[in-house]
């Protein structure tokens, strides 16, 4: 098994024990008819149309219906061509075309200089009488299918490179991790109930103080003497963003990895003392840290099962995960990384590396992090303030905040960081009849469509039929979205009133009211 197998091997056995609340996400298999990954230039001569099929995921469709589903896709990519300028749809990294029909809800994207087509069709029939979708307000947004496509695609290309490096190398390589990543990865995808979530794909950062933030930037410059190998950083804390220096393209889908993989299955480690390795001695039936010199570091890539200075001794058979990042926004050109990620307390750092990791360099490493990011973490964790948006239980509104810019996502819907947590405020409520949750929330992604998508500053404000308003408002970019559950309303004017004093109490540093 190569590294980048490895890798993304790894990622699934923690995704398998990853939890997740079934009344907030769903599984996208469950709605999935199939999901193909296609060529075109390769079934160009007749009687080759099936090689153009690289990977097709559908356990009961014979290779005739595989041609007739990709070369249905070939066909309305080139079709619509016609009518797309060429200028705009190149300014776009991911090119993309929607198709609906009685039964079916099509989504395709074109990646790598629009060579490939990624492909997936979701059943309708299947969506409007499913319960899991009927009785929850579950609602397929193609939009939000869209950006889930697009991070199955760049979540293949982090741990194996660009499928046209792969198939000018060879193909039936490319095939073969094809279907060794996609029919474990589709079978673990989970949308949020909330589309808009799926829709920016966005980073959940970490407000903090100048002092803190200052140290951490010492102690990455430091690192960065001191191992030259080191090409890039993220630092988190309690799952979220502080700093990083990876490019911004590659930033969603690897907070969605680290967040929602790595770290999530680290804490369960940090809550079962016995799988420490030595960190902890055990006494009269109780576990107990051992000091150290309040050296609390520890490696969560390589041999984690170990102790580091068993991964040291035997540091020839320790295998960290391989990645590729994109070199300075240019998509089609990666640059292989060893990952490394080190935890100490609540903080972790991920290093990048481009040489291999000696028994000397993770020696001194582990010698410099274990005491410094513990004394850091423990810093962060003194001085850490709760959220300046923090909701009540009797709170009339849920909100999703984005920021083109940063990539910054908050929302009142989930824990973005931990996906089984949900946030303590009153679910969409099925008022009404039981599709009425999958109403508002239809509502509240027609406003994004329809009112915000392109606009640097709007405002709108709707009513739904079920007594809730929905409030969208953007800004330098920034966007807002409101959706408030009040009776007592009337008017617009209340509403927007109402809006005023929501922004001015909890997001007053994000707008100018």
């Amino acid at each position: 098994m190569n590294p980048s197998t490895m890798a993304a091997n790894f990622m699934f056995s923690l995704s398998q024990n990853s939890s997740s609340d079934g009344e907030t996400m769903f599984r996208i298999a469950e709605l999935m008819d199939y999901f193909f990954v296609a060529h075109p230039e390769s079934g160009q001569r007749e009687g080759d149309e099936e090689q153009r099929i690289l990977y097709f995921d559908s356990p009961n469709e014979g290779i005739d219906k595989q041609t007739k589903v990709t070369g249905f896709a070939e066909a309305v990519v080139n079709f619509t061509n016609r009518f797309l300028n060429e200028d705009e749809e190149n300014e776009v990294e991911f090119p993309f075309r929607y198709v609906t029909t009685g039964k079916q809800s099509h989504v395709y994207i074109l990646v790598e200089d629009n060579a490939f087509i990624v492909g997936i069709a979701m059943n309708r029939q299947i969506y409007l009488f499913k319960e899991c979708c009927t009785s929850r307000g579950y609602l397929l947004y193609a939009p939000a299918i869209k950006s889930a496509l697009i991070t199955a695609y760049c979540m293949f290309r982090l741990f194996f490179g660009t499928f046209s490096q792969l198939l000018a190398v060879n193909r039936e390589n490319l095939k073969d991790k094809l279907k060794y990543f996609y029919s474990r990865y589709l079978s673990l995808l989970r949308l949020y109930q909330m589309p808009l979530v799926d829709l920016f794909c966005g980073v959940d950062f970490l407000p903090l103080d100048s002092v803190n933030y200052l140290r951490i930037e010492n102690l990455i410059g430091q690192l960065k003497e001191n191992f030259p190998q080191i090409a890039e950083t993220m630092f988190l804390y309690q799952e979220r963003l502080l700093a990083y220096s990876v490019p911004k393209s590659d930033l969603p889908v690897l907070f969605k990895y680290l967040t929602q993989n790595l770290l999530h299955m680290s804490l369960r480690a940090e809550l079962q003392p016995e799988q420490q390795p030595g960190r902890f001695v055990q006494f009269n039936g109780e576990y107990f840290r051992q000091n150290a010199h309040h050296h609390h570091g520890r490696f969560l890539t390589g041999a984690t099962d170990v102790s580091v200075e068993t991964m040291v001794a035997n540091v020839r058979d320790v295998k960290f995960p391989i990645v590729y990042l994109t070199v300075n926004e240019d998509h089609q050109k990666l640059v292989a990384y060893q990952l490394i990620v080190y935890r100490a307390l609540n903080a972790s750092i991920c290093l990048f590396i481009r040489d291999n990791a000696g028994a000397s360099f993770l020696k001194n490493l582990d010698a410099m992090l274990g005491p410094e990011l513990s004394a850091l973490a423990s810093r962060i964790g003194d001085s850490y303030v709760a959220p300046t948006i923090k909701l009540s239980a009797d709170t009339d509104f849920h909100f999703v905040y984005y920021n083109p810019a940063s990539l910054s996502l908050k929302t009142s819907f989930y824990d973005l960081a931990d996906t089984s947590k949900l946030n303590n405020l009153p679910y969409v409520p099925l008022v009404v009849h039981k599709h009425a949750n999958s109403v508002v929330l239809r509502l509240a992604c027609d406003v994004v469509d329809e009112f915000l998508e392109d606009e640097s500053f709007n405002a709108v404000t709707v009513k739904s039929d079920l007594d809730w308003w929905v409030s969208g408002k953007r800004e330098n970019g920034r966007f807002l979205l409101l959706l408030i559950c009040n009776p007592s309303f009337v008017s617009v004017s209340e509403v927007q009133q109402h809006v005023k004093n929501i922004i001015k109490t909890y997001f007053d540093s994000f707008f100018l009211t």
